[in-house]
């Protein structure tokens, strides 16, 4: 049974954005994953929650960098969770 990888482990901040927007255009409208759990309304609400705290790090204040650091974790757990998503209803196909 083949299983889908979701990636994850060794993305930098901006390359996890790039991943959600990659993921996130081909879940839209994708026939074969009807209603994916999580939504893709809470991918893109969590990444733009990320876009705007990397922004916010930019200024070196450790709390904008923890709130940064929260967003990616919050982020990468969302597109794990959708792999996983992906691969059950695949089914291994």
């Amino acid at each position: 049974m083949k299983l889908i990888k979701a990636g994850l482990s060794r993305l930098k901040s901006a390359q996890v954005v790039a991943k959600s927007e990659y993921v996130e255009g081909a879940m839209t409208g994708n026939a074969n994953f009807p209603s994916p759990t999580p939504t893709l309304a809470q991918v893109t609400a969590a990444r733009t929650a990320l876009v705007a705290a990397l922004a916010d790090a930019e200024s070196g204040a450790h709390v904008d960098i923890a709130e940064k650091h929260e967003a990616v974790r919050s982020m990468l757990d969302l597109l794990a969770n959708l792999a996983g998503y992906v691969n059950s209803v695949a089914g291994g196909d």
